[in-house]
């Protein structure tokens, strides 16, 4: 398992990801519920195996009830137990189940009353009970995912604005690795710093983690992309310069067409993205491939699943038949 070539797919397990009520203050900045469906996620797991992918980016977010986080707590959250149950039944699908714990600070209110206080020593600990916590719940996985989205000040329209960066960022990310190599799995995040800081990662990212740089551009016929969201692409090289193992992330909902950030559907993303990174990424560091399609816990939702699934298996089948 350890040399597999990852095929992997993202989804979330709860269904809330952004906060409903910003001023509350007792602690459940999400509102007072969420809800897992068993049922859907079983379903999709079962379209991602038929496709071909092997590993699951698992978000568990609000939807698993943290011992670490009592003040967290939702009704409709789920027990640790419940969530293995589901593990071990796609494990036997083929499917890796690889948790997500998403540590930006602009995505991190799941955490209750921590999220409004990251880089303090309080935070700082709880992260490492989560990390910990995942880590045993998924009876210990290769890898755990500390999540890391949009942590580039993007956000700072929102009711708190509040981002990490540089050495405040870095340190963070040092603990988060230091914590998981302890534990035995290697982390994996999201490459939004990255972009953001193209010179600032290079000596400060730990090279422990897996990095998912997600390129989630629309791409229309004839390969015509936006030129600003064009170089974005490069992204890929910078990492490959620095010697950064990847597992590049395309998308079939991207967030972007002629430079305007709006939702689009893009059937032909990850097409272009496993084109570009088969001839910019070494096969050393190239360490799967990864499509990103937002998880909406709704007959919408189950649409584009479906349908990232069959566009994400072509991509695998292509890239298997030419290697």
């Amino acid at each position: 398992m350890e040399d597999r070539f990852i095929w992997a797919m993202h989804f979330r397990l709860g269904s809330v990801f952004e906060p409903v009520n910003p001023t509350d203050t007792d602690g459940r900045y999400l509102g007072d519920s969420t809800c897992v469906d068993w049922e859907r996620a079983d379903g999709r797991v079962r379209l991602m195996a038929a496709a071909g992918m092997n590993t699951l980016l698992l978000e568990l977010g609000e939807a698993m009830e943290f011992s670490c986080l009592p003040k967290a707590r939702l009704r409709g959250q789920v027990k640790p137990s419940e969530i293995n149950e589901h593990v071990r039944a796609w494990r036997k699908l083929g499917i890796e189940t690889v948790p997500v714990v998403e540590f930006s600070a602009v995505h991190s209110e799941w955490m209750g009353e921590y999220s409004r206080m990251p880089a303090t020593p309080p935070y700082r600990e709880k992260c490492a009970d989560v990390l910990r916590e995942a880590y045993d719940v998924l009876e210990k996985p290769r890898y755990v995912h500390v999540g890391m989205a949009d942590e580039t000040g993007s956000y700072a329209h929102r009711h708190l604005a509040l981002f990490r960066n540089k050495e405040v960022l870095w340190h963070d990310l040092k603990l988060f690795s230091d914590t998981l190599s302890k534990l035995g799995a290697r982390p994996w995040m999201w490459g939004d710093v990255v972009w953001a800081d193209q010179e600032g990662f290079k000596g400060n990212l730990p090279k422990e983690y897996l990095v998912s740089y997600r390129w989630m551009v629309n791409v229309v016929d004839g390969g015509n992309i936006p030129e600003k969201e064009a170089k974005w692409i490069e992204t890929f090289d910078a990492l490959e310069s620095a010697g950064f193992d990847q597992v590049p992330t395309c998308s079939t909902s991207g967030w972007y067409q002629r430079g305007v950030a709006r939702s689009v559907e893009t059937t032909l993303n990850p097409t272009h993205v496993a084109q570009y990174v088969r001839t910019h990424v070494s096969a050393e560091r190239l360490k799967g491939m990864c499509c990103f399609a937002y998880y909406l816990p709704d007959a919408t939702g189950d649409k584009v699943h479906r349908q990232t699934c069959d566009i994400f298996g072509k991509v695998r089948k292509d890239w298997q038949a030419s290697t």
